[in-house]
């Protein structure tokens, strides 16, 4: 019988020799306008200047654009904050480009879309719709505009990530989420556990940490013994800088994650061609980590009190309802969106319509607070395409969260904690968006959203390898063969 093989459309071969002599000579120019700058024009000019051939390195390098790529998650640096043009617009214009380039120089181009990719096509449709019909169709551009930015991103990570193993970007980015949690560390222990730190200026760290977390508990179940002990400690790291930053909700989502994760490795014996010697020791590592936290965080309590005494302070202002607390606000802001999505069910009231809901509600002025509420989101990205985009786009979120679900879970079905644990570790990737999703997180829009559609693409890629690619006929056994494919 045949192996079968992936449609593909030929195409003609681009000359990648007349190709290289124009970048080249891009990079030629930019050197001649460095220099010029560097003696006649201001020092911003210069920066923007040498900029041109760090980018035409990363656009050639697949594997340079992922990781800067990455890297650029955790900070939030604007460039142009009248725009607003931020650094990971940038990065994401870089990584785009890379994509773009990898695909001319492709001798044969695949028919055959990456999954969820409709998802996101859908959403951008959605969008224009629900900005047609709704208040505000002025503003529903820019809506368009960032959510088609997002699909082209995906499949630009999609088709990247071809050239790097899943995994190894998925340890750079834990590896990235632990040195941010030595610096939150550092502060909050030096205080006694009276300083929430968050690291240094323009560091997003809180939900990428809650992201890490599940990642990391992963790469520990799975790993190799000679590195086991390193994503222990990055374990233990990351999941201390999220109780450094007292941040109750990633704290919350993260642990949960997580328990997904060890819950579903202590099932990895039954689980597709993983062997039995793996699974055990999953099984083992799984039950040492719930020892071990129970018994370190016990003796932190009996020992150092004091680092638990804010972060119980802030757990147990979760369950006042103060007036002026975080859970007051927010049931208001998940009323305000109920309200607005059952007198607008279908479309919503339109993408980017809830920031101005008091022109269709005049009462929203006299409400307490009035002043601070307005400029929020609804804290809840469901509810806010519900409030935004009604039925038709909310079930559209809906439906890119369960596909990814899907496949994730239809990847771990198959291969189990497989040679890597890649499908393993990236179920705490998708617990995580899901669970986030219905409750809190911002994931379709700011800088979240490059790092959901970051994780979509390896979900998509991962599923690709070891659903979708046939496997080759050797004489070797079943997990020597999935290893070569992967």
């Amino acid at each position: 019988m045949s192996t079968p093989t992936v449609n593909a459309i030929n195409v003609p071969r681009i000359d990648t020799k007349l190709l290289s002599y124009y970048l080249w000579a891009g990079v030629g120019l930019a050197v001649v306008a460095f220099v010029y700058a560097l003696f006649n024009l201001p020092m911003r000019y210069l920066y923007l200047v040498a900029a041109v051939p760090v980018a035409f390195i990363v656009v050639v390098s697949p594997r340079l654009a992922l990781y800067q790529f990455v890297f650029v998650l955790f900070i939030e640096y604007p460039l142009v904050p009248s725009v607003p043009l931020y650094l990971i617009d940038c990065s994401m214009v870089l990584v785009i480009l890379a994509g773009c380039l990898d695909f001319l120089l492709e001798k044969r181009w695949p028919s055959k879309l990456p999954r969820l990719t409709l998802n996101y096509g859908y959403l951008v449709v959605a969008l224009i719709a629900c900005g047609l019909f709704g208040f505000w169709p002025e503003i529903m551009p820019r809506r368009v505009v960032t959510t088609g930015a997002l699909l082209i991103t995906f499949l630009a990570v999609y088709r990247l990530s071809s050239k790097v193993s899943v995994l190894s970007l998925i340890r750079f980015f834990v590896g990235l989420a632990a040195m941010h949690s030595i610096i939150v560390l550092i502060p909050f222990v030096v205080s006694g556990g009276t300083f929430r730190s968050f690291g240094f200026h323009g560091v997003l760290f809180d939900d990428q940490a809650m992201v890490a977390l599940p990642l990391a508990v992963g790469l520990y179940l799975s790993a190799r013994k000679r590195v086991v002990l390193l994503y222990l400690i990055a374990v233990v790291v990351i999941a201390g800088g999220l109780a450094a930053t007292q941040s109750r909700a990633p704290m919350i989502m993260g642990a949960v994650a997580s328990l997904v994760v060890i819950w579903l490795a202590s099932r990895s014996e039954s689980r597709g061609v993983s062997n039995h010697s793996a699974g055990r020791c999953a099984q083992g590592r799984a039950g040492f980590l719930i020892m071990a936290g129970f018994v370190v965080a016990g003796l932190i309590i009996i020992s150092q009190p004091q680092f638990f005494s804010a972060l119980g302070e802030r757990f147990g202002q979760l369950l006042s309802f103060e007036p002026q607390g975080t859970t007051v606000y927010r049931l208001a802001l998940w009323k305000r969106a109920i309200s607005t999505f059952l007198d607008y069910p279908i479309f919503g009231v339109g993408p980017g319509g809830y920031y101005h809901l008091a022109e269709i509600y005049p009462t929203f002025h006299i409400t307490p607070d009035y002043g601070y509420l307005r400029v929020l989101g609804a804290h809840n990205v469901l509810l806010h395409y519900l409030a935004d985009t009604g039925l038709v786009g909310g079930l559209g979120l809906v439906a890119l969260v369960i596909n990814q679900f899907r496949l994730s879970r239809t990847s771990w079905r198959r291969v189990g904690i497989g040679h890597d644990g890649t499908t393993l570790i990236l179920m705490g990737w998708v617990s995580i968006f899901a669970l986030s999703t219905l409750i809190e997180a911002n994931w379709m829009w700011g800088q979240l959203s490059f790092m959901a559609v970051f994780f979509a693409a390896l979900v998509a890629r991962q599923y690709r390898q070891t659903v979708e690619t046939p496997p080759r006929t050797s004489h070797l056994p079943v997990v020597t063969r999935f290893t070569e494919i992967s």
